[in-house]
Protein backbone atom coordinates (compact mmCIF):
# COMPACT_ATOMS: atom_id res chain seq x y z
CA UNK A 1 0.00 0.00 0.00
CA UNK A 2 2.38 2.24 1.11
CA UNK A 3 4.36 1.69 -2.72
CA UNK A 4 1.19 2.59 -3.98
CA UNK A 5 0.57 5.61 -2.64
CA UNK A 6 3.99 6.51 -2.80
CA UNK A 7 4.17 5.72 -6.64
CA UNK A 8 0.68 7.70 -7.08
CA UNK A 9 2.77 10.55 -5.33
CA UNK A 10 4.86 10.53 -8.29
CA UNK A 11 2.80 10.68 -11.21
CA UNK A 12 0.70 13.40 -9.43
CA UNK A 13 3.89 15.58 -9.34
CA UNK A 14 4.95 14.71 -13.05
CA UNK A 15 1.63 16.08 -13.77
CA UNK A 16 1.94 18.99 -11.54
CA UNK A 17 4.58 20.00 -13.63
CA UNK A 18 3.45 19.58 -17.05
CA UNK A 19 0.67 21.97 -15.21
CA UNK A 20 3.08 24.44 -14.78
CA UNK A 21 4.75 24.02 -18.20
CA UNK A 22 1.42 24.67 -19.88
CA UNK A 23 1.12 20.97 -20.82
CA UNK A 24 -1.92 20.08 -19.25
CA UNK A 25 -4.34 20.41 -21.99
CA UNK A 26 -2.43 18.03 -23.82
CA UNK A 27 -1.96 15.41 -20.89
CA UNK A 28 -5.30 13.60 -21.40
CA UNK A 29 -6.24 14.40 -17.80
CA UNK A 30 -10.41 14.88 -17.16
CA UNK A 31 -12.40 16.68 -14.95
CA UNK A 32 -13.33 13.54 -13.06
CA UNK A 33 -9.17 12.58 -13.06
CA UNK A 34 -8.56 15.80 -11.51
CA UNK A 35 -10.95 15.88 -8.57
CA UNK A 36 -9.86 11.73 -7.63
CA UNK A 37 -6.45 12.97 -7.86
CA UNK A 38 -6.89 15.77 -5.26
CA UNK A 39 -8.97 13.22 -3.08
CA UNK A 40 -6.67 10.04 -3.28
CA UNK A 41 -3.41 12.73 -2.41
CA UNK A 42 -5.92 13.87 0.88
CA UNK A 43 -6.41 10.22 2.08
CA UNK A 44 -2.10 9.45 1.49
CA UNK A 45 -2.59 11.78 3.96
CA UNK A 46 -4.59 10.63 7.15
CA UNK A 47 -2.54 9.50 9.81
CA UNK A 48 -2.68 6.48 12.07
CA UNK A 49 -1.79 6.04 15.26
CA UNK A 50 -1.09 9.79 16.31
CA UNK A 51 1.94 10.10 13.58
CA UNK A 52 2.49 13.92 12.99
CA UNK A 53 0.77 15.37 9.63
CA UNK A 54 3.24 17.28 7.74
CA UNK A 55 1.99 21.08 8.10
CA UNK A 56 5.50 22.23 6.93
CA UNK A 57 4.81 20.75 3.47
CA UNK A 58 1.59 21.91 3.36
CA UNK A 59 1.89 25.21 3.86
CA UNK A 60 5.01 25.36 1.60
CA UNK A 61 2.84 24.31 -1.20
CA UNK A 62 0.81 27.20 -0.15
CA UNK A 63 3.44 29.32 -1.16
CA UNK A 64 3.89 30.93 2.36
CA UNK A 65 6.69 30.77 4.34
CA UNK A 66 7.68 31.09 7.64
CA UNK A 67 6.09 31.69 10.25
CA UNK A 68 3.09 29.74 9.35
CA UNK A 69 0.11 30.73 10.60
CA UNK A 70 -1.26 28.23 13.40
CA UNK A 71 -4.11 26.53 11.80
CA UNK A 72 -3.49 24.64 9.01
CA UNK A 73 -6.68 23.33 7.64
CA UNK A 74 -6.93 25.29 4.38
CA UNK A 75 -3.07 24.72 3.54
CA UNK A 76 -4.11 21.47 3.45
CA UNK A 77 -7.09 21.38 0.96
CA UNK A 78 -4.80 23.30 -0.76
CA UNK A 79 -1.71 20.71 -0.74
CA UNK A 80 -4.18 18.57 -2.00
CA UNK A 81 -5.66 20.44 -5.22
CA UNK A 82 -1.91 21.09 -6.22
CA UNK A 83 -0.82 17.48 -5.17
CA UNK A 84 -3.58 16.13 -7.35
CA UNK A 85 -1.64 18.54 -10.35
CA UNK A 86 -4.06 21.34 -10.71
CA UNK A 87 -3.30 24.99 -10.92
CA UNK A 88 -4.27 26.77 -8.03
CA UNK A 89 -3.27 30.58 -6.97
CA UNK A 90 -0.97 30.85 -3.62
CA UNK A 91 -2.28 31.40 0.09
CA UNK A 92 -2.97 35.13 0.44
CA UNK A 93 -2.72 36.15 4.06
CA UNK A 94 -6.40 37.63 5.22
CA UNK A 95 -8.04 35.87 1.69
CA UNK A 96 -6.51 31.90 2.32
CA UNK A 97 -7.01 30.82 -1.71
CA UNK A 98 -11.03 30.28 -1.94
CA UNK A 99 -11.22 34.03 -2.57
CA UNK A 100 -8.45 34.79 -4.74
CA UNK A 101 -9.48 32.01 -7.17
CA UNK A 102 -13.46 33.31 -6.89
CA UNK A 103 -14.63 30.16 -6.31
CA UNK A 104 -18.29 29.83 -6.25
CA UNK A 105 -20.77 28.51 -4.34
CA UNK A 106 -22.57 25.22 -4.98
CA UNK A 107 -25.66 23.30 -3.65
CA UNK A 108 -24.23 20.36 -5.25
CA UNK A 109 -20.99 19.22 -3.91
CA UNK A 110 -18.42 17.20 -5.86
CA UNK A 111 -15.33 14.92 -4.83
CA UNK A 112 -12.30 17.65 -4.48
CA UNK A 113 -14.71 20.59 -3.89
CA UNK A 114 -14.45 22.31 -0.57
CA UNK A 115 -16.19 22.35 2.66
CA UNK A 116 -16.05 25.64 4.69
CA UNK A 117 -17.32 26.23 7.87
CA UNK A 118 -17.27 30.24 8.94
CA UNK A 119 -18.31 29.20 12.72
CA UNK A 120 -17.67 28.79 15.75
CA UNK A 121 -13.81 29.08 13.48
CA UNK A 122 -12.99 29.05 9.59
CA UNK A 123 -12.62 25.43 8.81
CA UNK A 124 -11.74 23.99 5.27
CA UNK A 125 -12.12 20.38 4.21
CA UNK A 126 -11.87 18.51 1.04
CA UNK A 127 -14.46 16.64 0.10
CA UNK A 128 -13.70 12.69 -0.66
CA UNK A 129 -17.29 11.05 -1.41
CA UNK A 130 -20.98 12.56 -1.97
CA UNK A 131 -23.48 10.21 -0.24
CA UNK A 132 -26.48 11.05 -2.52
CA UNK A 133 -28.29 8.37 -0.16
CA UNK A 134 -28.63 10.23 2.93
CA UNK A 135 -27.64 13.54 1.91
CA UNK A 136 -24.31 13.83 3.24
CA UNK A 137 -20.83 14.24 2.29
CA UNK A 138 -17.36 12.57 3.41
CA UNK A 139 -14.45 15.03 3.94
CA UNK A 140 -10.88 14.33 4.61
CA UNK A 141 -9.68 17.65 6.81
CA UNK A 142 -6.37 19.07 8.18
CA UNK A 143 -5.77 20.61 11.77
CA UNK A 144 -8.51 18.31 13.86
CA UNK A 145 -6.51 18.38 15.33
CA UNK A 146 -4.48 15.69 13.08
CA UNK A 147 -5.78 14.48 9.26
CA UNK A 148 -8.89 12.83 9.70
CA UNK A 149 -12.00 11.84 8.02
CA UNK A 150 -15.59 13.37 8.61
CA UNK A 151 -19.03 13.22 7.41
CA UNK A 152 -21.20 16.58 7.62
CA UNK A 153 -24.71 16.82 5.79
CA UNK A 154 -24.77 18.52 2.62
CA UNK A 155 -28.00 20.94 3.31
CA UNK A 156 -26.68 23.27 6.21
CA UNK A 157 -22.60 23.98 5.21
CA UNK A 158 -20.94 25.86 2.83
CA UNK A 159 -19.12 24.35 -0.04
CA UNK A 160 -17.07 25.99 -3.01
CA UNK A 161 -16.94 24.31 -6.43
CA UNK A 162 -13.67 24.23 -8.05
CA UNK A 163 -14.79 23.68 -11.86
CA UNK A 164 -12.83 27.25 -12.37
CA UNK A 165 -9.53 25.50 -10.88
CA UNK A 166 -10.16 22.51 -13.17
CA UNK A 167 -11.14 24.50 -16.20
CA UNK A 168 -7.51 26.91 -15.39
CA UNK A 169 -5.96 23.48 -15.30
CA UNK A 170 -6.90 21.83 -17.87
CA UNK A 171 -7.33 25.07 -20.78
CA UNK A 172 -4.89 27.59 -19.03
CA UNK A 173 -6.24 30.87 -17.18
CA UNK A 174 -8.64 33.31 -18.76
CA UNK A 175 -9.89 30.32 -21.43
CA UNK A 176 -13.67 31.17 -22.14
CA UNK A 177 -16.17 28.20 -21.08
CA UNK A 178 -19.54 27.58 -21.94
Amino acid sequence: MANSNKLFLAIAAAFASAVALGLAGDSGMSDIDLRRAAADCARSELTEHGAAPRIDLYWRASGLTPPYPHSWCGAFVLWALKCGGMTVHDWVIGLGFVAPERLPLTRSPRVADILYIDQPWQHYGLVVAVNDADGTVTTIEGNTPLISIHTHPIAGHTYYSIERIIHNTLDGPGAVHA
